[in-house]
């Protein structure tokens, strides 16, 4: 029973994961995508600033490698998010989620195309499921 928080936390998570594309769909009928990745964005970096000022963790931005692969990473995530948010307008908010979803599948494909991995049985069956899904 004493493991039980990390359940409860990851189900939050899921939750929270989930509505947010019906939210956004809706809200993307009224605003511009940009705008709404933009302040959906701004919201989280401002909650994580918070975070890491009252956990004294703000230390952490004054790693210059660190703060610049972050900054990379970061515009990566924009440009996907305002993609995601576009094209939510044109597919339903059950599409979009699962279609965000199988980009987790897709780690290791993209790991055998560089040759780093090979599949076993469980991720090709994995694999096959999702696409079957898709399709």
């Amino acid at each position: 029973m004493k493991n039980i928080k990390p359940i409860i936390l990851v189900i939050l998570c899921c939750i929270v994961w989930g509505t947010t594309f019906t939210v956004v769909k809706e809200t993307s009928d009224k605003l511009n995508p940009f705008i709404l990745s933009t302040s959906r964005n701004l919201i989280a970096s401002i909650l994580l600033l918070i975070y890491l000022i009252v956990s004294k963790r703000f230390k952490i931005l004054n790693n210059r490698k660190g703060f610049i692969n972050g900054s990379v990473i970061g515009l990566i995530l924009a440009v996907i998010y305002i993609s995601q948010t576009i094209g939510i307008k044109y597919t339903t908010a059950n599409n979009s989620a699962f279609i965000t979803s199988i980009s987790v599948v897709m780690v290791p494909l993209i790991l055998i195309i560089c040759r780093k991995a090979t599949l076993n049985y469980k991720q090709v069956s994995a694999i096959t499921i999702v696409m079957i899904g898709l399709y």
